[in-house]
Order: structure tokens, then C-alpha cells, then sequence
């Protein structure tokens, strides 16, 4: 919370050292944001392996424009287990065993996982409470990303001046829910997803940011 309000997407978004190159996780230039988005959770999942496959790549596209398009609030709970569904649903894993926490590691139960990530929501919302986020729709001109056809497309809002809060948000989300661990499966594609939302709200260029990173968010 405190990096959320020192305006830590600014580290991220001018340190190199903090980002991993697009040709690191197999995508190209001319890739579209949400593309790299996509490509970039792929190549990070421990359960796909680091590998990045066109249809899984497709299906995160398609939850990132659903969850965009359709306006649902970043800040709840009930959103991170929409796109949870959406990018973990179809893939084959044991989704009804309970995580085991493995010795030396800061992760908590299953149960005090769900309850942090139901604070990590309250908290989120209170980012919105004390910082300003982007103007209404009504008072922005209207960009689009495309994702896989014409049948899916982003709104992404105007970028702010100073403090981004999408971008701090998306920093603070993906911490606290990597930290709150609470799925027994498919917690690190849901809260990248979740991440790669907030960030293509804030209308920056889409940046991954390293493990080193995303450690120094979480506290793991």
C-alpha cells in the first residue's frame, strides 16, 4: 500500500532493470499491448511451463477485453475470480486440492489467503478513496486496442499527467494478491491478469515487470 501511494509504477515504468524485454517472453514489436499482456503471462505461469502457446495466448486476450469491456471494478474480489475462471478454467490442473504451503515460505493457508485477498480488495479500493483516478469516460476521447479480431476491443482512458493510479493500482494488486495466494491453482495468471488490466487502464504502454520486481511488491 505504501509503494501504491509513493507512486511506485514510476519505478517501474523508467527502470530498465525492472522490466523484462518483450523478446524475453516471445513477443514482437508489433505485437499490441494486450498481446505482449498475454504473452507475457503465458511465459511466466509455472503450470504452462515458460512456454507461450497461440490458444492459451488467445484466451487471456479474450478475458482482458471481457473484464475491460464490460466495466467490471478491478477492485473486487468477485473480478480477480472472473478472470480467474476465464484463465484457469479450461486449463486441465487440479483446481479442487488445497494448496500445501511449502516449508520456508511465506505463504499462508488457503483459508488466510482468501481473507487476504478480500483485504488486498478493501485496500484497493481505499487507493481509489484517497487518489484521484483517471476523468469520466464522458470527458475522454476514446482509444482502442484491438485484441484477436473485431469482435474485441479495450477502452483505455487518457494517461494522467502526474500520479497514473491505474498504474499504481495495477503494482499494488498484483503484490497483494500473489502475497494472499488464495486459489489452489492459477494464482499468478489471475493476478498478472488482473495487473495487465489495471496497467492497460492507466494507458501507459504495457511493461512486465521482473520476478525480481513482483518480489519486491509482494514481500515474498
Amino acid at each position: 500500500m505504501i509503494k501504491a501511494y509513493t507512486n511506485t509504477v514510476v519505478h517501474l515504468l523508467t527502470n530498465p532493470g525492472n522490466q523484462i524485454s518483450p523478446s524475453q517472453y516471445s513477443a514482437q514489436a508489433s505485437d499490441s499491448d494486450i498481446t505482449k499482456a498475454a504473452k507475457w503471462i503465458c511465459s511466466s505461469s509455472n503450470t504452462y511451463g515458460m512456454t507461450v502457446n497461440r490458444s492459451d495466448v488467445t484466451a487471456i486476450e479474450r478475458a482482458i477485453a471481457n473484464i475491460l469491456n464490460r466495466g467490471y471494478d478491478l477492485r473486487r474480489v468477485e473480478t480477480l475470480e472472473l478472470i480467474h475462471k476465464a484463465v484457469v478454467g479450461s486449463i486441465p490442473a487440479n483446481r479442487t486440492a488445497l494448496r500445501a504451503t511449502p516449508m520456508g515460505q511465506n505463504y499462508c493457508g488457503i483459508g488466510g489467503g482468501s481473507y487476504l485477498q478480500a483485504f488486498a480488495a478493501h485496500q484497493s479500493r481505499r487507493i481509489k478513496e484517497t487518489l484521484p483516478l483517471p476523468p469520466t469516460l464522458s470527458n475522454l476521447r476514446q482509444r482502442f486496442y484491438p485484441a484477436t479480431d473485431s469482435r474485441y476491443f479495450l477502452y483505455v482512458p487518457e494517461r494522467q499527467r502526474h500520479h497514473n493510479n491505474w498504474g499504481n493500482i495495477a503494482c499494488y494488486l498484483l503484490g497483494a494478491h500473489l502475497r494472499a495466494h488464495a486459489f489452489a491453482d492459477g494464482n499468478g495468471r489471475a493476478s498478472r491478469t488482473l495487473f495487465a488490466c489495471a496497467m492497460l487502464k492507466s494507458n501507459f504502454a504495457f511493461v512486465a515487470p521482473t520476478y525480481a520486481f513482483e518480489k519486491e511488491l509482494s514481500g515474498l
